[in-house]
């Protein structure tokens, strides 16, 4: 993927002339305004550590001087609070700056790109679209982040960051298994697909999904929580159920873990799916190939097209891929923990043109993509 299109190395040399010409003059005026809420925010933050911790020490300094030591148990609710407020509010303030910027420079940065629009928030990639394509385990709720429409060498295509998850059960049953979170690539390309071919990662990587930061390292954090609320009141008479709870939560932590780990398997094959073997070694090793019509699938599945597949993940910076042809459609899923499309945010500077120039990268990875893998021609891939 090494070879980028001339249009490309246009489309380049257009994002630096409006860089310079009108998006910089408004990242330096919103740079004083950052500079601002960053002090704000972390001084906030520190305020807010500073009377937690001084509720803490009072009630400590003060438990050998009540009669009920539970009569101090408001101050650790409010200290409690205050650490929430600490960590809530800089991140708040963070999402509203974020949004800010992309609605003063997106609409500007994408006129670069053509027929490209940008939308936050919005379901760009439909549920059935995502179901059709048989990528993915069944979920019940998801969450968008950007979304991107536009057509590139007549080709349409969406881009839609996604979060996929499957809940059920509430309260201590509440489970809660993260089925994919990265990017969904749709393109509408010059194909007639008879038949829904799949490619998997051998270990279905991209359904299982093992998050740094999911639900179970949330329980985990709140065991901490409790364990240290357990040394701070190891004399009052709340104690016992802080041990229970630091028990409690760290048993389901990890056996949540290990559901998550095992629901899905590498036996996986979905129904009227029969496995293609294919005669490239290395694609075997991490891949998998699955279609409803042996003929259909190696005709699309060349060993081109695998060359082409195994440095798809380049693309995005991450590890793997999937993908699936079906009807009209040709579907990229790309697992990734990165907050993908981003022009800058609160802790940053934004006079830095890396931020811009990481975003160029990921916008004109999908045209890449895109001629990489010849969707706009009638042959096979």
């Amino acid at each position: 993927m090494s070879k980028i299109s001339s249009e490309i190395y246009k489309y380049k040399n257009e994002f630096y002339k409006l860089y310079n010409s009108s998006i910089l003059p408004v990242f330096i005026s919103m740079e004083k305004k950052r500079k601002k809420l960053q002090t704000r925010a972390f001084l906030i933050a520190a305020l807010m550590f500073i009377i937690g911790s001084a509720l803490c020490v009072f009630a400590m300094v003060n438990l050998q001087n009540v009669a009920n030591p539970n009569d101090l148990e408001i101050f650790y609710i409010l200290a409690t609070l205050c650490y929430i407020a600490m960590i809530l509010y800089p991140a708040m303030v963070n999402s509203d700056f974020i949004k800010e910027i992309k609605s003063k420079c997106m609409p500007s940065i994408l006129n670069i790109f053509g027929n490209i629009t940008w939308m936050c928030r919005n379901s760009l990639i439909t549920n059935s679209d995502i179901r059709i394509s048989n990528l993915f385990a069944e979920y019940n709720t998801r969450t968008d982040d950007d979304g991107f429409s536009g057509t590139y060498n007549g080709i349409k295509f969406d881009i839609s960051e996604t979060h996929l998850e499957h809940i059920t059960g509430s309260g201590k049953n509440r489970r809660c298994i993260n089925i994919f979170k990265g990017v969904i690539i749709k393109f509408k390309f010059n194909k007639n697909i008879g038949a829904n071919t799949l490619i998997t990662p051998k270990y279905n990587s991209l359904m299982m999904n093992k998050q740094p930061f999911n639900y179970c390292n949330y329980l985990y954090i709140a065991s901490g929580i409790f364990f240290i609320s357990a040394i701070i009141n190891r004399e009052n008479m709340l104690m016992p159920l802080f041990v229970i709870f630091t028990i409690f939560f760290a048993v389901m932590a990890f056996v949540g873990q290990k559901l998550s780990k095992n629901q899905f398997n590498d036996n996986y094959s979905p129904a009227k799916f029969e496995e293609i073997k294919l005669e490239d070694p290395e694609f075997n090793k991490k891949y998998k190939a699955y279609s409803t019509d042996q003929i259909e699938g190696r005709y699309l599945i060349t060993p081109a097209f695998m060359e082409r597949f195994k440095n798809l993940h380049k693309a995005f910076g991450t590890n793997t891929a999937s993908c699936s042809f079906y009807d009209d459609t040709l579907m990229f899923a790309m697992p990734t923990n990165k907050n993908l499309f981003e022009l800058g945010n609160l802790f940053k500077t934004l006079e830095n043109v890396n931020n811009m120039e990481n975003f160029f990268n990921e916008i004109s990875a999908v045209y890449i993509i895109s001629d990489y893998f010849k969707l706009n021609e009638n042959s096979g891939l």
